[in-house]
């Protein structure tokens, strides 16, 4: 049996950790956009309008909270899953603020790669 494809995953980190959590494995079988910075990914997703976002919570350019906003108004029916990523202590309260800005789930650091392609995995599944 074949395994599905996963389409249009979109990373935004300005640095490179998220990227390296993806095994080779999963990124020979996905679709993935990396983006450093808020503002350019925001200007990517009108042409590739990707289904999955993994996004760091830390950013420099954009604050992961206010892109979470944007996606949610840019695709309003859609409703793509949105994924944080944090490496901050306030666990409860980080948790909180990204859900009610639109985030759909919550990860902390030490982020386990098999649980983030898990994660994405799942979210793809659920929009088809």
């Amino acid at each position: 049996m074949q395994e599905q494809l996963h389409n249009n995953i979109m990373v935004i980190d300005d640095t490179s950790f998220i990227h390296n959590q993806f095994t080779p494995e999963f990124i020979s079988k996905s679709k993935l956009t990396f983006e450093k910075d808020g503002k350019k990914a925001l200007e990517k997703i009108n042409s590739s309008h990707p289904e999955v976002f993994v996004i760091q919570l830390m950013l420099s350019q954009m604050d992961s909270l206010e892109i979470c906003q944007r996606i949610r108004k840019l695709y309003p029916q859609e409703q793509p899953t949105l994924i944080i990523l944090s490496n901050t202590g306030y666990r409860k309260s980080i948790h909180d603020a990204v859900i009610k800005n639109g985030a759909d789930h919550v990860l902390f650091y030490p982020i386990d790669h098999r649980n983030l392609e898990d994660l994405v995995s799942q979210s793809h599944l659920s929009l088809h």
